[in-house]
């Protein structure tokens, strides 16, 4: 069903209620990382829970969600997760996968710009090559 509903018992996970009904879950599937630790000391799952229902309530102020008027999907659960696969970042559905290194190293890269390089540095392979992965990934 949902990513955390397999997670072992020691993973650092928890839950926010945001708007709507909708919940946000999070998981740190690696706290013995570097990454990992990282990831816990900067921000923590609550942190990162905390962010993210920040965001939806700016985006649903914005785009006048809580009116009656506006078209919305139902989400019940969203799920982000901290994973210790190298150079990894992606969204499936409702579930967000970061690799807490991949993100650490992509952001220092990106303080002086950009660069498509930047990936093929970070994963070894062309934006295009990571591009067409994924979407052969799910036909």
């Amino acid at each position: 069903m949902w990513a955390w509903s397999f997670l072992p018992p020691s993973t650092n996970r928890r839950d926010a209620q945001v708007t709507q009904g909708t919940s946000i879950t999070g998981a740190n599937t690696t706290p013995e990382s570097p990454g990992g630790q990282r990831f816990d000391s900067v921000m923590g799952v609550d942190g990162a829970l905390s962010i993210l229902a920040d965001a939806m309530a700016f985006v649903q102020l914005g785009f006048e969600y809580m009116s009656p008027d506006t078209p919305k999907k139902e989400i019940d659960t969203i799920h982000f997760t901290v994973d210790g696969m190298p150079g990894v970042a992606y969204a499936i559905g409702v579930e967000i996968h970061l690799s807490a290194h991949f993100v650490a190293e992509l952001n220092k890269k990106l303080y002086d710009g950009w660069s498509e390089s930047y990936f093929q540095d970070l994963t070894g392979k062309s934006v295009d090559q990571l591009w067409s992965d994924y979407k052969q990934k799910f036909q």
